[in-house]
Order: C-alpha cells, then structure tokens, then sequence
C-alpha cells in the first residue's frame, strides 16, 4: 500500500512539474535550427500498442535500412493502451529525451497537449527546402485539421481521414433470408431501418440469445458537421447549435426500439451481452470493411456494412491519428523525414507494421501486393506508423481498395470550419459538469429506457444547471472571432 501511494505521489508531482513547464512554455524561445544535420542521429518514437512477438527483430532489421537510408537509428517503444497516457505524462514531465509521439482526439488528446506546450510547432520546418515534399503530401484543408491557433504541430497518419456513418451486420446471411439481399435499394432512412429490424427480430423471435442491436451509437442518418464541444456544432449556415430537433427525434425512436425488444436487457441494465447474437452495430464506414471485418471473424462470415451519410472531412477524422514532434526533440527535421519515410517507402511500412517475410507473413506469389499472414502474429497498426495505402493486402482485401480509400479521401466534403479550433480552458469546469450529466443520460436516451416526455426535459434542464449554455456561448463568441479572422 506505501509502495502504491509513493507511486501516486510521483505521478501527481510530476504532472505538477509538466504543468508548471507548459505554461512557461510560451516564453522560451522555439529553435530556429530548420536545415538538418549529416550526423546520425538516434529518434526515440513512443506508438500506443501491445509489443508483439519478434519486435526485438523486426526494429534491428528496420535500423539497418534506417541507417542506410537516412542515417537514424530508431527507438520505437510501444506501450500498452492503458498505461499510454501515463507513461506519456511522465515522459514528458521528467524532460525524457523524445522524438516522436503518437497522439489523437481520443487518447493522449493532440489538442490539448498542444495548449500545454508538449509538442513542437512545425510550420517553419514545413516550409524549409529539405521538407518541402512533406508538407506537399496532404493538401492545404488537412493540414488545417492539423492547426491549433494557426501552426501545425502533428502529421496527420494516412489512412481514412473522413468521417462516414456506417452500419455493420455481421451475419449477411440474415439479411438474405428475409429478403434484404439488395440492401442498397431497400433501406434509406430511420423508418426502413425499423421495418428491416422488426421483420428480422419478429422472424428470429424463437432464439433467446438473439437481439438486433446492442448499442446506444444508433444515430445512423443523422448527418455529420462541424463538431466542437459538449455536444455543440456549427451548421452549414455558420450557426452554432445543439441539432436539439434532429437529436429529440431520435431519442423518441430509440425509445420506439427498446419497447420492440430490438435491445437485450442485459445489456440495457448494464449487463454483459457477450454471449448474445447481435444482429447489427454502428462503425466508421470505409472502403474494405467488410473485407477487414470477415479477416477478424472466427467464424468467416460474410459481412455487410453500408455507409449511411456522406462523407465528411473535419477536424475530428483527421486528428483520429497523428504523429506530433516531442518539444524537447533535439532532432526535429530527422523525426519528420522518418515519417515521411514511413509514408513513402512500402518495404519500411510493411517491416514495422507486419513484420519479417517469410516469419511473420509470406507474399502472394501472383501479386506481391498481397500477403498471407497468420490470425494473431506480429502486427502494428498502420494508422500509428505511416501511410495504411502502403500496407500489403491481406487475402480478404478487395484489390484497389487503398486506391478507392485514397480516392475518397480527396473527393469528400471539406467542413469549411476544419480550421476552428476551440479552446476549452474558459470552460473547463462547464465542459465537466456537462459531461457528467450526459453520461448519466446515455444509457437512459440512448436505449430509451424512460418515457421521453418526461426523460428529455429532465436531461435539458440538468444540462442547462451544468454550464452548457456557457459553453455554446464561448463557442460561439470564439467561433465569431476566428470568422473575422479570416474573412
């Protein structure tokens, strides 16, 4: 129990001394050293990931085509989910020696870090003749998504950048059976949705272990925008709002849902669903989907999964994966031409992310784009490490699938407010609060487990108690602000 609250009292200390540190960040000086060096070098790069068998191997033979092509040797360390934040925050409380650090909107938050002075900003190294290729690789709306009070201070990860609301069966067989072969043309909107699931929940009403959906993440044609805090976004008309109307007729579905049994109770109650057989979930649609979903699955079903919005660029698909320049890099121009490496060069993709051929996987004879690799052996997820359109195709994978991914990346809608960046620190507590209130709601909307006419009212008066007026106000005062800015 000592040992345990000496480790706490480190920790607390430590983000005490990171804290002191980011906020007289501001006043020291950035470097102003953009050129590089013909010295090796050695990076240290932190990824969120379970170390994998063979990692030991797979970082020597990387280092020794490293050391060749940009004369680096590359400390890749790999922490797991859990431990990721922590470590980070000690790392960098501690003035560890960091070069590179994986950060997104949902772990080791980029935003944030950035208001706290952890990383560096990139826009004058960006624009120096040795990485002019980098900054051309994406376009100008992506490095936008990227911004934080005008600079830049992560690459974004190549992968599937915008957002599009999708739905997953898991069992394409069911939809077959009951005349829902041509999905496409039969489904369109909430209402279709519900006759779909009623007609599959009525016709598999003898199995117990079956239920249609176990997820309070139903909000599948609600289309998206731009999304700042607490539940408020600004509309193609540059109008902040909460999108009460689109969200209330929702929650009254939902309702509708949980009154056909389409939810299992066990999971409604808090329950462990694990064991049940659940008919359809919400995902990110994306090119491949289903291919990647049937790689998963040990039964080797046939998946369907359709897009349910059209696809939308903003800052949140972006910032779901980026690589950020430590501020204590002594290296900064070798990190960013390590990761323009990593989204340039198939063969040091495919060593970090897959492994050794012929250990950990083996090519396709007819197609050396292809690979065959075994369920559970050496894998680094492509999204932390560079480009994913590097990745070799695994046998489920649709050929051209990267190229179409690619494709769609480029032609989807750009949020024209992808360069808004909100800063929450006037509103902290408010944002606290209201956070507070919506995960007492969630479950309750979101499975419809009360009566809306008396649910929905009380979660808005609450809401309304907790500061969310506040926060919209500071939005749109800042939003106000940023428009006149760059008019």
């Amino acid at each position: 129990m000592k040992k345990f609250k000496k480790t706490v009292a480190l920790i607390l200390s430590l983000a005490v001394v990171l804290t002191v540190m980011c906020s007289c960040g501001s006043k020291k000086e950035e470097k102003k050293v953009y050129k590089d060096t013909d010295e090796h070098v050695n990076l240290v790069w932190y990824v969120s990931a379970t170390e994998p068998v063979g990692f030991a191997e797979v970082l020597e033979k990387a280092n020794e085509y490293l050391n060749e092509k940009l004369n680096v040797t590359l400390d890749l360390r790999v922490v797991d989910s859990g431990d990721y934040e922590t470590k980070m925050q000690l790392a960098l409380a501690s003035g560890e020696d960091v070069d590179l650090i994986w950060t997104s909107n949902w772990k080791f938050n980029y935003e944030s870090n950035v208001l706290k002075n952890a990383f560096l900003a990139l826009d004058d190294y960006l624009d120096s003749p040795d990485l002019k290729d980098l900054k051309n690789y994406y376009s100008e709306g992506i490095w936008e998504a990227a911004m934080v009070s005008g600079k830049i201070y992560g690459m974004p990860m190549e992968q599937v950048m915008y957002n599009q609301k999708g739905l997953h069966f898991g069992d394409k067989t069911y939809l077959d059976k009951y005349g829902y072969t041509n999905y496409y043309d039969q489904v369109h909107d909430m209402d279709e949705l519900t006759d779909l699931f009623q007609t599959i929940h009525d016709g598999e009403a003898n199995d117990p272990s079956f239920y249609i959906i176990s997820t309070t993440q139903t909000d599948f044609f609600i289309p998206e925008m731009t999304s700042v805090s607490s539940g408020w976004e600004i509309n193609s008309n540059g109008e902040v709002t909460d999108r009460r109307d689109e969200y209330d007729e929702w929650r009254y579905q939902m309702y509708d849902w949980n009154k056909r049994g389409f939810f299992p109770p066990s999971v409604t109650s808090g329950g462990d669903g694990s064991n049940l057989n659940i008919l359809a979930s919400y995902c990110r649609y994306l090119p491949g989907a289903e291919g990647k979903a049937k790689l998963s699955d040990k039964k080797h079903r046939d998946h369907i999964v359709v897009p349910t919005t059209e696809p939308f660029m903003g800052r949140n698909g972006v910032q779901s994966t980026l690589t950020a320049i430590a501020a204590t890099s002594k290296n900064p121009v070798r990190a960013l031409k390590l990761l323009y490496l990593t989204h340039t060069d198939e063969y040091l993709l495919n060593l970090l992310c897959y492994g050794i051929e012929g250990r950990d996987y083996t090519k396709d004879p007819e197609n050396p784009h292809r690979m065959n690799r075994e369920e559970g052996g050496y894998y680094l997820a492509e999204f932390m490490i560079g480009s994913q359109f590097l990745a070799y195709l695994a046998p489920s994978y649709e050929d051209g699938v990267w190229e179409e991914t690619k494709k769609a990346n480029e032609e989807a809608y750009v949020d024209p407010n992808i360069g808004f960046c909100f800063d929450p620190s006037s509103v902290e507590s408010d944002i606290s609060q209201v956070s507070a209130v919506k995960s007492e709601y969630a479950n309750i909307l979101g499975y419809g487990l009360q009566d809306p006419e008396i649910s929905i009212p009380e979660y808005y008066k609450k809401l309304e108690l907790a500061g969310f007026n506040q926060i919209g106000d500071e939005i749109k005062a800042q939003y106000k602000q940023w428009k006149d800015e760059n008019k």
